[in-house]
């Protein structure tokens, strides 16, 4: 998870937890992103789904920039786009989320249903 508000972190983690799963690892902020990007170059960490705000500290560019970070050494991981504007176009995610989303389809969990996880069940994405 690529953002830089903690309370959303939590968010996530809270709707993971009651199907068994969890945030792998959380970048809060530009030099953590540059840590976990450099994780994942390495292959020391490899998402299934990373979660990328669109603003992780000074403007909404920032996440697509860490996206195509990801995808260069992750191709095959899915990426929610997790962002505060509701008209901002996102071509660089798979899904978009919005945060505070007051209707189910732009809220993070149909976005994680969208992506094939099952969290009744806590099954993640199936890569064959």
């Amino acid at each position: 998870m690529f953002d830089n508000d903690r309370y959303y972190s939590q968010v996530v983690n809270m709707i993971l937890m009651p199907a068994g799963l969890t945030v792998a690892a959380a970048a809060l902020g530009r030099e953590r992103a540059v840590d976990l990007i450099k994780a994942i170059s390495a292959g020391k960490f490899v998402p299934d789904i990373a979660i990328i705000d669109s603003l992780i500290e000074s403007n909404h560019e920032e996440g697509e920039k860490v996206a195509a970070k990801v995808k260069q050494f992750a191709p095959e991981v899915k990426i929610i786009a997790y962002t505060t504007l509701k008209d901002e176009p996102i071509a660089w995610a798979d899904v978009i989320a919005i945060k505070g989303s007051k209707t189910t389809e732009t809220s993070l969990i149909e976005a994680f249903k969208k992506l094939g996880v099952n969290l009744e069940k806590g099954e993640t994405i199936d890569r064959s």
